[in-house]
This record gives C-alpha cells, structure tokens and sequence, in this order.
C-alpha cells in the first residue's frame, strides 16, 4: 500500500477511536437512567352543604331563599342539603350527625355541661348521595333556656355542629360544619371540604446518547475504539517495529576494548566509566612503571583501562 494511503487510512483510525473513547467514557460517566416522582390520584371525595330558609310572614325574603347570614328574628327553619361525592364512583358509608352541646368557657378552658343530638342519620351509597336535615332556631333558643333553667347558669352557651363522616374503599373522610350566631345572624362555618388519597409512583427512565440507550452507546464506543486502533497498528507494524528496534539500540552501552583472554583493554576513560556502571565494582588504581592502570573485576572479567 502506498504511504499517503496508508497515513490517509492511519489517521482516519486514529480519530475514530480516539472520538469513540471520549464518547465512550462520557458515557459512561453519566447514569443509564433517571427515576421520577409522580402523584397519582386514587380517589377524591368532596363535601358541600347547600341551604335555604323558611321565614316569618313579615319577611322580606320568600320561603326556600338560600343566604349567606340568616337574620335570627325571622328565620324559623333551616334547610341544609349536604351532597357527598366520590371520583371516581366508590360505594361507600356515609353517618350524618347534628350535635347541640352546652357549655361556659372558663379563659381558654371550655366546660361542657350538656350535650344533645338532634338529628342522626347513616346508610350507603354510590359515587353520590345528597343527605338534608333542617334547623329550628326558635326550637334552639328553646332549648337553651331549657338548659339554662336546668343546670342554674344564665351564662350557659350553645354550640351546634353538624358532622359528616364517609368511608370508602380507599379512604376516610371527616366533615365538620358549626352553626355560628353572630349580631343576630345565622350562618354556616367551612361549608366545603375535599378529601384526595393519593400515592407516589416512581418511574424509571432510559437516558439516550447520540439516539440510543446510554448502556448500548458504552458497549458500542468501546468497542468502536478498539476496533479503530487495532487495524491502524496492523497497518503501521513494520514502522512500529522500526522504532522499537532504533530504542534497544539507543538503549544498548557499547564498551570499547581488546579483548585477550578473560581481560579486556579498555580504549579510554569513559568506557571505563561505563563498565562501572554496568558492574557496579570497584575501581582498582596502580601503577606499572610510568603508567597509571585502573582495574574493573566482574563475573569473571577483568576490564583494565591504562593512562
């Protein structure tokens, strides 16, 4: 193959791989997947009171009006109608409960002396059930008195609530309602509620690399990199053996000297120097008439240098 060609096809290899192995080691940096929360909703019930009012004949308001604040002096009937309903449609148990309760409130303390229920009511349902029940004021202000003359305290007070409790399959439900009576008005507290059951779902997600799953894409790259560098070293195995050839040379000492017997007679100093390194004996100094003669011993050898 021709040089360019070769270098041409040699470089191309080379990119590839080493553009594969940045890919591959981001990928593999990074997750192969996500997990997400999600709410999912189960059920939902919700609970709405409604109510309407019949008057005295000197009101100005007709019988069956639904109000914010019912004026004590004319209202002579509350209509409450209470609807529950379920999403999605559950058969459930309903209880409907209204509550009258006397007590003195002593600071922060109440004392309850008294209590009374004026209406209960219970059954099933499904996916929706609308429940009424009424209130009489006058029949209230009655039985306050009532009260007051029974246990011997004028500073009794009265406390109605109506209570609505639901069960269902999948969840619990707990509504309570107070009549307030306020600067000689009726009106109802916290009219609706809802109540969602819900559970947490974790979802796992792939995550994808140049379009594909990030586990695939580290296998692929990996192996795309081998792939590339392995035919860019077959193509350059004659180069490759060149230079590796070239750097045991440079690696090899060369000692210059004649060699007689088991001695050797060094040429100079530095090959001296050089089997001293090699060896790693001592330098032996004498003197042979006029000249100076330097003696290396090792494995046998004896490797003599005179000046």
């Amino acid at each position: 193959m021709k040089y360019g060609i070769k270098k041409l096809i040699t470089i191309l290899l080379i990119l590839i791989s080493t553009l594969s192995s940045v890919i591959a080691a981001y990928a593999i940096s990074i997750p192969s997947s996500t997990v997400r929360e999600e709410v999912k909703e189960i059920s939902v019930i919700n609970g709405k009171l409604n109510s309407s009012a019949v008057f005295t004949g000197k009101s100005i308001y007709s019988n069956g009006s639904s109000l914010k604040y019912y004026p004590e002096s004319i209202t002579q009937i509350i209509q409450g109608k209470y609807t529950i309903s379920t999403k999605p449609p559950e058969n459930g148990e309903y209880l409907l409960r209204v509550n009258t309760t006397y007590y003195v409130q002593e600071g922060k303390t109440r004392i309850v002396l008294w209590s009374e229920t004026l209406m209960t009511e219970s059954g099933n349902f499904t996916g929706e059930k609308i429940l009424n029940f009424s209130i009489t004021p006058p029949r209230l202000e009655a039985d306050l008195e009532r009260i007051k003359t029974g246990v011997g305290i004028s500073r009794i007070q009265q406390d109605v609530k109506i209570r609505i409790m639901v069960r269902t399959d999948n969840s619990k439900f707990d509504h309570t309602i107070s009549l307030l009576k306020k600067s000689g008005l009726y009106s109802f507290s916290s009219s609706e509620k809802t109540e969602r059951e819900s559970s947490i779902i974790k979802i796992s997600e792939n995550k994808y690399l140049t379009g594909m799953k990030v586990e695939d894409a580290r296998a692929l790259y990996a192996g795309l990199a081998v792939s590339a560098i392995i035919p860019a070293i077959i193509l350059n195995r004659d180069y490759t053996s060149k230079i590796g050839k070239r750097k045991t040379e440079r690696g090899v000492m060369i000692v210059n000297g004649q060699k007689t017997g088991n001695k050797i007679l060094l040429e100079s100093f530095e090959d001296l120097k050089k089997v001293f390194q090699l060896s790693d004996s001592p330098v032996v100094k004498s003197k042979d008439g006029n000249k100076e003669v330097y003696t290396i011993e090792a494995a046998g050898v004896i490797y003599e240098y005179r000046s």
